[in-house]
Parts: structure tokens; sequence; C-alpha cells
């Protein structure tokens, strides 16, 4: 009896793992979505510089999410792509002004009877409410020669452009690209010493202070 049972439980085992195998190779071999459905509400309100994801189910579940596609069908000055990865079951938005926009989720070839819209109200920013926070600790050690990267948090009404940096003494430290502004922000270290870095919301009075002390470089 005790063999009997033994060998009923390995082939559920076996069978289980045949069953997750061909569900595996069904969705690695590409297979169409027949369906798709909206996760979350069809209207969305945001405020301008905030980013923001939309989402979509596949059905059946297995089926490859490479087949969908996105797109924004009204108001491209409104909102936009925050990244180029429009071929999956979600996507990411930043919402640029105010005002309202469609985006739409859809399967390869099959548009007409497939599309699952969402509407996008983007409001203006209250200027008052916008704030920015210091990630991690007001001072940060790093070797000179070495590089060190900085983060700020900011609050939804808060565009990525408006974020910028600045570098008290640049004979410490000094920007790793020519791109300034954004919630985090790569530096080099060029010799020992201790500088300020500070990001600042640009028109406000509203900024962090992190204190740099580079210190001299020991080769192990």
């Amino acid at each position: 009896m005790k063999k009997l049972r033994s060998k009923v439980i390995l082939f559920a085992a076996v069978a289980a793992l045949l069953i997750s195998a061909v569900l595996n190779v069904s969705a690695a071999n590409g297979v169409k979505p027949k369906k798709i459905s909206r996760v979350g509400k069809a209207s969305r309100s945001v405020t301008v510089g905030e980013e923001f994801e939309l989402k979509v189910k596949v059905n059946p579940g297995y089926a490859d999410d490479d087949y969908l596609r996105w797109k924004i069908i009204s108001g491209k000055k409104i909102i936009t792509f925050d990244d180029y990865d429009t071929n999956d079951d979600e996507a990411d938005f930043r919402a640029l002004k105010a005002g309202t926009a469609k985006a739409r989720c859809y399967i390869k070839g099959k548009e007409s009877s497939t599309k699952t819209d969402f509407t996008i109200t983007v409001k203006k920013a209250d200027a008052a409410k916008q704030k920015i926070t210091r990630v991690g600790s007001k001072t940060q050690y790093a070797e000179a020669y070495d590089d060190i990267e900085l983060e700020v948090k900011k609050s939804g009404g808060v565009a990525e452009s408006k974020l910028e940096w600045s570098i008290g003494n640049t004979k410490i430290l000094r920007f790793e690209s020519k791109k300034h502004t954004g919630h985090e922000m790569e530096f080099e270290t060029l010799k020992p010493g201790t500088t300020t870095v500070t990001c600042k919301i640009k028109g406000t009075d509203k900024k962090v202070t992190f204190t740099v002390k580079v210190l001299a470089y020991y080769d192990d």
C-alpha cells in the first residue's frame, strides 16, 4: 500500500512538472493573447511632472505580452512615454502639462477588436505643495578618483527637468555628464576635500544640500 501511495504521489508530481513545462514552452514560443483587460480604473488623474504606470492583463495568462502595443492616441503634448518599452503588459508615462490625454493598449494586428483605452487628466501642480527630500545621509563619503551618486525624492508635481543640481567646489567634485537635472545625479571625485552639493527646484527656494567628503585614495 505504501509503495502504491508513493507511486501515486510521484505520478502527480511528474504530471505537475509536465503541465508547468508545457505552459512555459507555450509562453516561450510566443502564444498570442486572445483578449486583454484593463487593470485599474479607465480614468486617471495626475499632476504635471508626475510619472505614472498603466497596466493590462492578458488572456490566457501565459500568453506572450510582446504582442501588446501601447500608443498615445490624443494629447501627445500632455503625456509622453517615460521609456522605450511599449510592448509589454504595462507602460510608464510622464505628465508634461495640464490637459486631457488618451492612451491605448491593444494586441498587435487586432487593434480594432482588442483596444483598451485610458483617459488621463493632468492637473497643474500646486507650487505650494511641491517639495523634495534627501535620500540617504546628509554627509556622503567617497574616495578620490571614484564615482558617487546622490539622490532626492520629489513630490508628484515636480518634473525631472525642474530639479537642478550644483556643486560648491568643482575642484573636488564634478558632474559625470552634461545633464544636471533629475532626481538622481552621478559625480566624479577629483581630489580629497569637502564640498557641498545642492539640488533645487527651479524657480523656488526649495532645496536640499549634501556634504560630500572625498577621502584620499588607497591602493590595496
